[in-house]
C-alpha cells in the first residue's frame, strides 16, 4: 500500500490519506484502537448499505487501527454547489434524498429513540446552564422543546447518518456521487437527519434543501415534519453551543445556531423561512 496524499479536512480526528490499495485509488483511515468495536459496526454498515445500492465508498479491509475503502471521486458539495445552477442543485438533493432513504430503511433491533434522546438533551441542557450561557435567543427555544418533549414517545428507531449535510455529500461533473462519512453514526428518528439543514446547507443552497426534503417525501411531507424537525432543531441548538464550547469553535458555530433560531422566528414559527416550493 502507498499513501499518495493527507486529507486534513474534517472533524473526525482520524488520519485519512488517499493511497494505492489493490492497484486502485482508495481511501486509509486510522483511528483510536479503542474505537475499533465502533468502527467494525461502521464497517459492517457500510457492506449493507453498500450492497443495497448505497452510493457510498466500498468498504475493503478493517484491522485493529484502521479502515480501507473505495474512494469516492468529486469534491466536497459544500464547496462545489454554488458554482451549479439553482436546477443543478435541486436534483443534487432529490438524488442525494435516495441514499438517505436507503439509510433509514435499517431498522434498530429496539425501539430506544425516545429514552435516549430524552436523556441525551437533558444532559446538554443541564450542561448549558451550569455554565450560565445567556444567549437571549435560547429560553424560547427550550420552552419550546419543554413544549413538544412528549412528541418523541413512540417516534421509530432507524439507522442515523447523524451528520447528512454538504460537507459529507460529493459532487462528480456537477451531479450526486455519493455519500460518505459515516463515522457519527447512530440510532434514532429518521426526520433528525434533516435538522443540519437548517443549521448548515440553507446557507449555502435552500435550492439543495428543498429538493432533499421533497425528493425524500415525494412532494408530501407528514402533517407532523415540521414541529419534530422544530423539536430537534431547538435540541441540536443545545448540543451545538457545547460541542463547539469543547473544541474552541464556538464563535464561529453560533452565528449558525442564531440564523437557525431567526429562521423560525425565535422559535414561535415552526416552518422556517427557507422552506419555500421551488418548480422547475
Amino acid at each position: 500500500m502507498e499513501k499518495i496524499k493527507k486529507i486534513t479536512k474534517g472533524f473526525s480526528g482520524e488520519e485519512k490519506w488517499l493511497v494505492h490499495y489493490e492497484q486502485k485509488q482508495c481511501l486509509y483511515r486510522q483511528f483510536d484502537p479503542q474505537q475499533y468495536t465502533q468502527k467494525k459496526q461502521e464497517f459492517s454498515l457500510l457492506q449493507q448499505l453498500f450492497s443495497t445500492g448505497t452510493q457510498t465508498y466500498e468498504p475493503l479491509e478493517i484491522g485493529p487501527n484502521y479502515m480501507i475503502t473505495s474512494f469516492l471521486e468529486g469534491l466536497d458539495a459544500e464547496d462545489t454547489i454554488g458554482t451549479l445552477t439553482a436546477t443543478e442543485q435541486y436534483q443534487v438533493g432529490v438524488d442525494a434524498s435516495a441514499d438517505l432513504r436507503r439509510i433509514h430503511a435499517i431498522k434498530a433491533k429496539e425501539n430506544t429513540w425516545a429514552s435516549y434522546q430524552k436523556a441525551k438533551y437533558e444532559r446538554y441542557r443541564k450542561t448549558y446552564h451550569e455554565r450560565e450561557y445567556t444567549y437571549d435567543f435560547m429560553p424560547a427555544v427550550e420552552q419550546f422543546i419543554n413544549a413538544h418533549l412528549h412528541l418523541l414517545n413512540g417516534r421509530p428507531t432507524h439507522l442515523q447518518h447523524d451528520d447528512f449535510h454538504l460537507p459529507n455529500l460529493i459532487i462528480h461533473n456537477r451531479h450526486y456521487a455519493g455519500v460518505i462519512d459515516f463515522g457519527r453514526f447512530d440510532w434514532g428518528d429518521p426526520v433528525w437527519d434533516f435538522v443540519k439543514l437548517g443549521l448548515f446547507s440553507r446557507e449555502h443552497s435552500i435550492p439543495f434543501c428543498m429538493g432533499l426534503l421533497e425528493g425524500y417525501y415525494d412532494h408530501h411531507l407528514p402533517d407532523d415534519f415540521w414541529t419534530l424537525y422544530t423539536l430537534y432543531a431547538g435540541m441540536l441548538a443545545f448540543s451545538s453551543i457545547i460541542w463547539a464550547d469543547n473544541i474552541g469553535q464556538l464563535q464561529t458555530t453560533l452565528p449558525h445556531v442564531e440564523r437557525m433560531i431567526q429562521d423560525h422566528h425565535g422559535f414561535q414559527h415552526i416552518i422556517p423561512s427557507w422552506f419555500k416550493s421551488i418548480k422547475f
